[in-house]
């Protein structure tokens, strides 16, 4: 499914260019953190901040779209804040403080202050699929680890191979299919997981990760209300990358 309208890429690549803007003093300052090139690193983009210094031009398509498709848009704003890093390198190239980021992720954070973005306790069914800024309290946290997204499996009667990707709904067990996927029609139905030297290094098959508990802030509910908790799962950024 792609989207209705393509120009806000456009539009959101302007904005992290263009010389004077706050999306592309937000690149560099991504360029100049520390880490390896392949190390996955964070974007963050004020929602507000454009109104205030001049941007909105071309970061309000961005947003309005974001808001209605915020998962699918999100993965692909990474492709954007990539081919931005690149371009913004090229330019400042010979520069030391600067170093290449390969893998970008975009997070939004300070969304406008109303009730449908800003919600006083945690999410709840009604909110699934929306973009929503919520506070509260991490009262529990785990250790984190790596995830294994992805495998590559092979069908043992006609050597097919496949990734089989880990569901998240099922604790991230691989997700194996009932029958072959090759093109054959081969009615394989047992497939063995084939290792590779270096696959764990694989950033599109491996990923960190790390599983938190978030409660309601004691002064977002009214007493002797019983506070929420909330179990959710970091993937690929820290706990410095909350927003």
């Amino acid at each position: 499914m792609t989207s209705p309208d393509n120009s806000w890429r456009s539009s959101l690549l302007s904005y992290l260019t263009s010389e004077g803007s706050p999306g592309r003093e937000s690149i560099l300052q991504l360029l100049s953190s520390p880490g390896h090139p392949q190390d996955h690193a964070a974007l963050h983009l004020d929602a507000c901040q454009p109104w205030s210094r001049g941007g909105a031009g071309h970061f309000t398509g961005f947003l309005e779209i974001l808001f209605l498709a915020p998962e699918r848009i999100l993965r692909e704003a990474d492709e954007v804040a990539a081919e931005a890093c690149g371009k913004v390198h090229r330019e400042v190239r010979g520069d030391p403080r600067y170093s290449p980021k390969e893998w970008v992720h975009v997070r939004i954070s300070l969304l406008p202050n109303v009730p449908i973005f800003r919600r006083p306790t945690l999410p709840r069914s009604e909110d699934v699929g929306l973009l929503v800024e919520i506070r509260g309290t991490v009262v529990k946290t785990a250790l984190p680890r790596t995830l294994e997204k992805a495998k590559t499996m092979r069908c043992s009667r006609c050597g097919t191979e496949f990734l089989a990707s880990a569901d998240y709904a099922q604790f991230y067990r691989l997700s194996r299919p009932s029958s072959c996927p090759g093109s054959s029609g081969c009615p394989g139905t047992y497939f063995s997981v084939v290792s590779r030297a270096g696959e764990k290094n694989n950033l599109e098959l491996c990923a960190d990760f790390q599983e938190i508990k978030v409660q309601e802030q004691v002064s977002k509910v009214n007493v002797p209300q019983t506070r929420m908790k909330l179990r959710v799962v970091l993937i690929v950024c820290s706990s410095l990358e909350i927003a």
